[in-house]
C-alpha cells in the first residue's frame, strides 16, 4: 500500500513541476522562429531607410558641388571678358574714335561715357555677368589725332612686299598686312579684328566748294607745271591727271581716277585740315619719280603706286588694296592733316590728346 502512494505522489510531484515549467515558459515569451524572422525585417528596412536618405543627401551634395564649381568658373570667364573689353575700348577710343568705344559681342558690352570719361565693361558668361567700369585721364601727345593710321586698308591687303621704304606711324588693315623685310614700320601693324570702321566722306561739300571757285569739270582735269600753282578745291566728274612738275596747294577730287603721269610733282593740302586728294576710283601712278605730297590721301578703291622717290607727310587711306613696288617710299603721320578734316566724319580732340586708365572699379 505504500509503495502505490509513494508512486502516486512521484507522479504528482512530476506533474506539478511540468506544469511550472509551463508557466514559466509562458511568462518568459521566447520568440518563435517566425517572430525572429519578422524582427530582422524590421531591422533591415529601417537600415534601407537610413542608407537611402543619406545617399540622397551625398548625391544632392555632389550636384550642389558642380553646381558650385560651374558657376564658379563662369565668374571667372565673366571678369575676363569684362576687362578684355576695358582694354579694346580704350584702344578704340584712341585709335579710332569715340563713338567706337561703345560696343558690344557675345562676350561682353563696353559703354563709353565721352563726357564723364567712363568706360564700363560688362563681361557674360554662361548666366553669370561681371562689370568693370574705369575713369580715364587724358595725357598730352602730338602722335595721334582724329584719324590715327599712316597706311590703312579696309576690304583688300596692304601691300609692303615689293620695292622699300619706311613708314612712320601706325598700320592697319581689316583684311590683311603683308610686309618684306625691305619695308620698316616705325609703329603698330594690326590686322582684321577688331574691324576699323573707315571714315566717310561728303562728296557734295567738296562740289560744291569747287562749283563756287570755278574749279568743278565734268571732264578730265589736267594740272601740269605751265598751270601751276594751283590752289583751292577742283573738283572733277571723270579723272584728274597730274602731270610733271605740277605744284598743287588745295585739293584734288574726282569721281574717276586721281593719275600721276610724271615727275616732280607736289601737292600740298591748303588748309591743312582739308584732304590733299580725294578719289572715288583709283590712285595710280607708274614710273613716276621724286613726288610730294603733304595731307590726307583717301581712295575709295585702290592705291596702286610704281614711284621711286615718293614721299607723303600726312595719311593714305585706301578702302580696297594699298599696293606700292618701288624705291624709296617714305610715309610719316602727321596729326594736323588727321583731326577734323573738313567734309568727312574724321574728328579728334586738338592736341593729340591721349586717354589712359586711372582708377578701376570692379562692380
Amino acid at each position: 500500500m505504500r509503495r502505490a502512494v509513494h508512486r502516486s505522489g512521484r507522479s504528482y510531484i512530476t506533474a506539478t513541476r511540468d506544469s511550472n515549467l509551463r508557466n514559466v515558459n509562458s511568462k518568459l515569451a521566447i520568440p518563435s522562429a517566425t517572430n525572429e524572422q519578422g524582427y530582422v525585417l524590421g531591422l533591415v528596412m529601417v537600415f534601407f531607410i537610413i542608407f537611402s536618405l543619406m545617399g540622397l543627401a551625398i548625391v544632392k551634395m555632389g550636384s550642389h558641388e558642380s553646381v558650385q564649381a560651374v558657376n564658379q568658373y563662369d565668374r571667372v570667364r565673366a571678369f575676363f571678358n569684362a576687362e578684355a573689353g576695358i582694354h579694346e575700348g580704350l584702344w578704340r577710343i584712341n585709335k579710332v574714335s569715340n563713338a567706337a568705344g561703345t560696343f558690344a559681342d557675345a562676350t561682353v558690352t563696353v559703354v563709353y561715357d565721352s563726357v564723364g570719361l567712363v568706360l564700363t565693361a560688362t563681361g557674360s558668361a554662361g548666366s553669370i555677368q561681371d562689370s568693370i567700369r574705369v575713369t580715364l585721364n587724358t595725357t598730352g601727345g602730338t602722335s595721334s589725332g582724329g584719324w590715327p593710321y599712316a597706311i590703312f586698308t579696309d576690304e583688300d591687303e596692304l601691300r609692303l612686299d615689293e620695292g622699300s621704304g619706311t613708314v612712320t606711324g601706325d598700320v592697319h588693315s581689316n583684311y590683311d598686312v603683308d610686309k618684306d623685310n625691305d619695308y620698316t614700320v616705325n609703329g603698330t601693324i594690326t590686322e582684321g579684328t577688331p574691324n576699323v570702321t573707315p571714315p566717310t566722306i561728303t562728296w557734295s561739300f567738296f562740289e560744291t566748294a569747287a562749283v563756287s571757285a570755278g574749279q568743278f569739270s565734268s571732264s578730265d582735269l589736267i594740272f601740269t607745271s605751265a598751270g601751276s600753282p594751283y590752289t583751292g578745291v577742283w573738283y572733277t566728274e571723270d579723272d584728274a591727271k597730274i602731270y610733271s612738275g605740277a605744284i598743287i596747294n588745295g585739293t584734288i577730287v574726282a569721281e574717276d581716277k586721281i593719275e600721276f603721269e610724271g615727275d616732280n610733282a607736289s601737292l600740298t593740302a591748303t588748309p591743312s585740315n582739308y584732304p590733299a586728294l580725294l578719289c572715288q576710283n583709283d590712285i595710280e601712278g607708274y614710273s613716276s619719280n621724286n613726288i610730294a605730297i603733304t595731307g590726307l590721301v583717301y581712295a575709295a578703291d585702290h592705291f596702286d603706286k610704281d614711284f621711286a622717290n615718293f614721299t607723303l607727310t600726312g595719311a593714305i587711306i585706301a578702302l580696297d588694296e594699298f599696293h606700292h613696288y618701288s624705291q624709296n617710299f617714305v610715309v610719316t603721320y602727321d596729326a594736323t592733316y588727321t583731326t577734323n578734316v573738313a567734309g568727312t566724319d574724321i574728328g579728334g580732340v586738338s592736341g593729340g590728346t591721349t586717354l589712359t586708365i586711372a582708377t578701376w572699379e570692379d562692380l
